[in-house]
């Protein structure tokens, strides 16, 4: 069980040292209060395991990341399930940046919503900056507004998910966010 910052943080720390089937399950709401966010997953460990957040949200995620890796929630899932999950915050940076995931590979995310204003530096979406393999979304929203700061990769931004590959399969979903191209970098 995940019940404060605290836990989010150890859960995080097991999988990137490892532990990448390890299951979690919030218990509340938790505010990251804004604090740099170093997300779940590495591409040497992406997340395999199910994560539910029960209904309960993330608020206050702030995912700064250098132009090459995923940003996100979570960076790198592979097998994954996340589930029942609301974001709110803020994703600066990433070569595929999302509120949920920054790259995902062969993983569901079903009833989960972003409020996160997303700024990534390539492919960017309001949930998964890329879908890759037999990937999933289903019911879930964005609301968050979708930018990108690399000109050359405009066309992939998305409100749900930035790039998909493989026979990555979105159902159900809805955008009410802006996508927005930014000048720059």
């Amino acid at each position: 069980p995940i019940m404060d910052v605290q836990d989010l943080e150890t859960f995080r720390d097991r999988v990137n040292k490892g532990e990448t089937t390890l299951n979690g399950h919030l218990m509340a709401n938790i505010d990251l209060d804004f604090e740099t966010w170093t997300p779940i997953g590495t591409s040497t460990n992406p997340y395999h395991g199910v994560f539910d957040g029960q209904g309960f949200r993330i608020e206050g995620l702030y995912v700064v990341q250098s132009s090459t890796s995923p940003a996100g929630l979570f960076a790198f899932t592979d097998g994954a399930l996340i589930e029942n999950l609301g974001i709110e915050g803020k994703i600066n940076g990433g070569s595929r940046a999302g509120g949920i995931v920054g790259s995902a590979l062969d993983t569901s995310i079903t009833n989960c919503y972003n409020k996160c204003t997303v700024i990534g530096y390539g492919p960017s979406g309001g949930l998964v900056g890329g879908l890759y393999g037999e990937s999933i979304a289903i019911s879930c929203y964005n609301e968050g507004i979708v930018s990108n700061t690399n000109e050359e990769n405009v066309s992939f931004n998305g409100g749900i998910c930035g790039i998909g590959g493989g026979s990555s399969t979105i159902a159900r979903c809805y955008n009410i966010g802006t996508i927005t191209v930014t000048q720059g970098a």
